[in-house]
């Protein structure tokens, strides 16, 4: 099928089959094209009695910079995409197909932007469309994406450098701490029992840092540090709390 137009309901059908695969279930409609499409059909035998379908304003070049087009639908006229669970993305002019389409499964990603410039859309659809397996030079923007986008990335990627509070690594280590890793206990107290009522828990980036520190001591690398309280019954813990 083709794009086609029913000039007694003024119904203007797009099939799935004429727009342009993108990825999975994204495809492109160039409106410039489309809006020449309509305007064969137009000139047509049967078309050639029946009102315009659309306005048309060409692309302006203003002080170097070429503004895009824009096409209007007008007289009536809707548009039909072809069903189906799919999305389309409108490129090549500011339009108005949107807010002519007929609703059904179809989702329509319009690109409408005041001062829209011709060709900047379609190089920015390029970059955020590039496949990033491609990109393998090292220090290269897609290759540091691509490398912290991966799994393997991820947990491979050194995070002993992360100290500073509130990022992803410094809390990986603290967790790593919290389960006694490069984890240490001092200050402690003890009741008559011998149960332990107070201490301080402070957590290192390497086993070198931990194996230094000292009872008592401050500002020795540690990243994190926790107060430890415990109230005893009878000779056992009733509540114990890691306070950070």
């Amino acid at each position: 099928m083709a794009i086609s137009i029913n000039w007694a309901t003024k119904v203007i059908s797009v099939p799935q089959g004429d727009l342009t695969p993108i990825s999975g279930n994204l495809y492109e409609l160039n409106t410039d094209t489309f809006r020449l499409t309509l305007k064969s059909l137009e000139d047509d035998e049967e078309g050639m009695i029946f009102d315009d379908t659309h306005r048309h304003n060409t692309e302006v070049t203003l002080a170097g910079v070429t503004y895009a087009r824009s096409i209007e639908i007008i007289n009536g006229y809707t548009i039909t995409f072809g069903d189906g669970a799919y999305r389309v993305r409108l490129v090549g002019s500011n339009n108005n197909i949107s807010d002519v389409a007929n609703l059904n499964q179809v989702s329509i990603l319009s690109q409408n932007s005041a001062g829209l410039i011709s060709g900047v859309g379609g190089i920015a659809d390029a970059v955020w469309d590039e496949i990033l397996s491609g990109h393998v030079t090292v220090g290269s923007a897609g290759k540091k994406l691509s490398d912290q986008l991966t799994a393997s990335g991820i947990f491979s990627h050194d995070i002993s450098g992360y100290g500073t509070p509130g990022t992803f690594g410094y809390y990986i280590r603290m967790m790593a701490g919290l389960m006694q890793s490069n984890y240490v206990l001092d200050q402690t107290i003890y009741n008559a029992s011998g149960v332990l009522t107070s201490a301080r828990i402070r957590i290192f980036p390497n086993s070198a840092s931990a194996s230094a520190a000292t009872n008592g001591g401050m500002g020795e690398g540690e990243i994190a540090s926790f107060t430890v309280s415990a109230q005893a019954a009878a000779n056992l813990v009733s509540i114990y709390k890691v306070i950070g």
